[in-house]
């Protein structure tokens, strides 16, 4: 179904579902069942019953039907092991959905059912309840999946940058099933984006 939703060329309302599929033909999805998954760790991890014989590649991202789960990290030709959106390296491009502010969500190692935002200036305007969703500015995931909702906002006097706590939309204490995401143009949008390295002035 998604698969078919992907070649349609539309956006799915995010009201309704929580992984739009905006691209036409660029991404596809392979259904996986989660055999194994850590949440009490600072850096967790989940492993799928899919691997090399069924398409997945290390670095493509995972999503379920709530929002983002995380990132391949290697595999075999049966089964795949995947950085959990509960890992302390894994960064996640955002953007904030209101107001279309970038920013990065990073796990702090303390709540399974958070994450953080890290890089909201202080002159933007936030309130609790905003949505947080992939940014799709990487070849990883498509734009506009759900990552959670803010539910904390705080900011000393001399930062530069909020620190917010967002409600994670996925609970990764029960996965079940997820979709690996392949993207038929990852390989050129990576090869392009590496000749043309960001300059910081």
């Amino acid at each position: 179904m998604r698969n078919q939703l992907s070649k349609q060329g539309q956006v799915i309302d995010s009201s309704l579902f929580f992984t739009p599929t905006p691209l036409i033909g660029q991404y596809n999805y392979t259904i996986a069942t989660v055999v194994n998954n850590s949440v009490d760790r600072f850096r967790n991890y989940f492993t799928i019953n899919k691997g090399k014989k069924h398409g997945l590649e290390e670095g493509q991202g995972v999503i379920n039907g709530f929002g983002v789960v995380g990132r391949i990290k290697s595999v075999s030709e049966n089964f795949a092991v995947g950085y959990s959106a509960l890992h302390s390296k894994l960064m996640i491009s955002a953007i904030i959905e209101e107001n279309k502010t970038l920013c990065t969500a990073n796990w702090n190692g303390t709540d399974p059912k958070k994450i953080n935002l890290e890089y909201i200036p202080r002159h933007v305007k936030l309130k609790k309840g905003m949505k947080i969703v992939t940014s799709g500015f990487n070849a990883v995931f498509p734009p506009g999946v759900k990552i959670g909702e803010i539910s904390e906002i705080s900011i000393r006097e001399d930062a530069t940058f909020y620190e917010v706590e967002v409600d994670l939309s996925v609970n990764f204490q029960s996965l079940d099933f997820v979709y690996v995401i392949g993207n038929a143009l990852q390989q050129e949008q990576d090869s392009i984006q590496n000749l043309n390295p960001i300059i910081n002035d």
